[in-house]
């Protein structure tokens, strides 16, 4: 059985993209006041037929002739109604599919919601070319992911909304220039016509490292698909050199100005996804 909630929207989501889907919306509310949870995960994929969603939250069932569905729908919609709600799936082939489930907040058997600023993270890194919708309702407030609550917060009043679409500024006025070579590679990256990672992190000395991991994971990522991936820092050669020996390390290395960094994103490290000079997205690392 998934652990959490969040889980359960990697799990659906990652569903929808093997769907064919090129725009996914995820939806999160949560009402005291209606003492209510619900998520939903709405795609533009090949949709189901009625037959086949008719069966897609029994364990038993094994077919897979629209898209893959795991044994996660069947644990989940069991969750959802031990905790006074349910699991409803709309579907029409060619057209997409919406899977919803609500909960009862105060149910003491209900899953936690989990690490959605995690999950969200995994499945643009996974599809970079989906068109993601994130929006997130909690008691009637908003709050973007950039700013999203962390675990050691509680929450008491908060709500979440994110879109893929809206402002995306050029990056400007700054340099990149290669360690290993000194080349001013700038105006490579700024005019690249296709995605770019950039890790930013302006003093690895005092960077956060307890996702050295997901960084190396996206770094492979980047590789296996033909996206460039820099780190800019503003730290000394040996600042870099004790980041390579305690993290493995192979992306390249670039100097910025520390200044500049800590103003295009105020994480010490943070991860930028650019395309053609303007930000498609931005992850922070802090807690």
């Amino acid at each position: 059985m998934l652990e959490d909630l969040s889980a359960h929207v990697l799990d659906i989501a990652e569903n929808s993209t093997r769907a064919g889907a090129t725009e996914i919306e995820i939806t999160i509310e949560e009402s005291a006041e209606k003492d209510l949870l619900l998520f939903a995960v709405k795609d533009n994929g090949r949709g189901m037929s009625p037959e086949f969603v008719a069966k897609v939250t029994d364990p038993f069932t094994t077919t897979r002739t629209t898209r893959r569905v795991g044994m996660g729908l069947p644990f989940l919609r069991q969750s959802a109604e031990l905790c006074g709600g349910a699991l409803t799936i709309d579907s029409t082939v060619g057209v997409g599919t919406t899977v919803t489930a609500t909960f009862g907040l105060s149910c003491v058997d209900r899953p936690p919601l989990g690490d959605m600023p995690s999950t969200m993270m995994t499945l643009v890194m996974g599809a970079p070319f989906v068109h993601w919708k994130y929006r997130h309702v909690v008691n009637g407030r908003e709050f973007t992911l950039d700013n999203y609550p962390d675990s050691t917060w509680t929450f008491i009043d908060s709500k979440t909304v994110q879109t893929a679409e809206g402002y995306v500024p050029p990056i400007h006025d700054f340099s990149i220039t290669r360690r290993d070579d000194g080349e001013d590679i700038t105006e490579q990256v700024l005019a690249y016509r296709g995605y770019t990672f950039l890790l930013i992190a302006p003093h690895l000395e005092q960077a956060d490292d307890s996702n050295l991991d997901l960084i190396n994971q996206i770094y492979e990522y980047a590789l296996d698909n033909g996206y460039p991936f820099y780190c800019l820092t503003a730290s000394t050669e040996s600042a870099v050199a004790r980041w390579r020996d305690i993290t493995g390390a192979e992306y390249p290395f670039c100097s910025t100005d520390a200044t500049t960094l800590e103003t295009i994103i105020r994480s010490n490290p943070g991860l930028l996804l650019i395309k053609a000079g303007k930000v498609v997205r931005k992850w922070s690392s802090n807690r």
